[in-house]
């Protein structure tokens, strides 16, 4: 079996959890041969972060939802062609005046322990993403699930929202067994999951891995592969080697550095896709670091000295788009419009604003950066710019992904940082 890495860390290349393992079929007996010719039914992912949160309504990262997505079910599924397809939810209604949508729920679907769902549990789970900060950016149309029946939900909207189906298709917006989550407590279902997913939860070591297996009551087709270990490998060169040597089938994403390496091993094969990922730098308006950051003509300037172009050229050499707005072409609702309001590199008008005021130029600007592969080179990278447009005292600070993934949210912590979502 060729193992596959996907060539990913930046705008519109993003390749999906299984896809390079044949993804779903027909049946469960179609493992993959591997190289020395023995079936195989089992797959090793090469993760370069731990997940930090199983729990659907608290994720907050991508490698956390490889494992939701897989061990749980939203109520739609969007596809790689961006059309969307029933999943928990057979289908729809959506009420004139657009501020609720009914939705009529799967019979005969069961969670992992053999409990039915209903409506109750999808209510349930609609209320409490709602009242969870981390699912805010889903939720934040909805008002109220309502149980009519054993079979139909009816979401109540604040108002009317073209999004509200894409919306229900996000990890953050998954299904959970509302006995289960009464039964552990709020904060304890992440380590008590307990979904209607393609797999099941099997164990995790923190720092080491998790591994999932089949679910072989799984109400759709179920997968090729029956055990899944996600394995968590920071370095990407030792990640790599752990591909060429067998010990690893798959690696979500990989550097552009490391393409020459995979290009010249028979064994590997690296995969591009197009897709929704994007990645930007983000200021702190107010609640940051210096003060300064409150002047907008300042936050301008920072915008001026940020060479886009010359990340996805040189660094990126072509294997991603730039992207002039906070919303890229492949996500719904984007106006090529918003595009208008661009503000270019253009480090001689960042200089001529930093002039205008003295002492702009040698304010500190903390970067909060964190430690993985691509942000590391995206901070680099940034802060070259920004010296280039005459920013004297970029400072980053490097932080393990978790911690990153805490301190972005906090007040007065920094000025600056990289972001990505999809």
């Amino acid at each position: 079996m060729k193992r596959v890495l996907s060539l990913a860390l930046s705008v519109l290349m993003v390749l999906s959890l299984l896809a390079g393992c044949g993804g779903q079929q027909d049946s469960t007996d179609d493992a993959a041969p591997s190289e020395t010719g023995e079936t195989r039914d089992d797959l090793v992912i090469a993760l370069a972060t731990e997940p930090t949160q199983l729990d659907p309504h608290y994720l907050s990262d991508t490698n956390s939802s490889l494992v939701v997505l897989n061990t749980h079910d939203p109520l739609f599924r969007r596809l790689p062609s961006g059309e969307i397809e029933p999943a928990l939810a057979e289908d729809y209604e959506l009420s004139e005046d657009g501020t609720s949508i009914t939705l009529y729920i799967r019979q005969g679907v069961k969670f992992q322990d053999g409990t039915e769902l209903t409506a109750e549990d999808v209510a349930f789970s609609l209320n409490r993403a709602t009242a969870t900060a981390q699912s805010e950016a889903y939720t934040e149309s909805f008002k109220e699930a309502v149980v009519v029946d054993n079979y139909t939900v009816r979401l109540d909207l604040l108002y009317p929202d073209v999004a509200v189906l894409p919306l229900l298709t996000q990890g953050n917006n998954c299904i959970v067994p509302k006995h289960v989550v009464e039964e552990v407590g709020e904060t304890e279902y992440a380590g008590n999951i307990c979904g209607t997913g393609p797999y099941k939860f099997v164990s995790s070591v923190s720092g080491s891995n998790v591994v999932l297996t089949r679910n072989d009551e799984y109400w759709g087709e179920a997968p090729a592969i029956k055990d899944v270990t996600m394995t968590y490998i920071a370095d990407e060169s030792t990640a790599v080697s752990r591909m060429e040597t067998g010990e690893a089938d798959f690696m979500p994403n990989i550097s552009v550095e490391q393409l020459s390496r995979v290009e010249s091993n028979a064994s590997l094969t690296a995969a591009t896709s197009e897709a929704a990922a994007l990645y930007y730098v983000g200021m702190r308006a107010s609640s940051s670091a210096n003060p300064i950051m409150a002047e907008k003509d300042f936050r301008i300037a920072i915008a001026k000295g940020i060479d886009k172009e010359g990340y996805v050229e040189y660094m990126m050499q072509g294997y991603a788009e730039t992207a002039y707005s906070v919303l890229g072409p492949k996500i719904f609702g984007y106006d090529p419009s918003a595009e208008e309001h661009n503000i270019a590199y253009d480090p001689e008008g960042a200089k001529a604003i930093l002039d205008e005021h003295p002492g702009w130029a040698d304010e500190k600007i903390t970067f909060l950066v964190p430690s993985t592969p691509a942000y590391s080179k995206m901070g680099e990278y940034f802060q070259a710019s920004l010296k280039d447009a005459g920013f004297n005292n970029v400072q980053i600070e490097t932080l393990d992904w978790t911690a990153w993934l805490t301190e972005s949210q906090v007040d007065n912590r920094f000025d600056i940082t990289v972001y990505g979502w999809s």
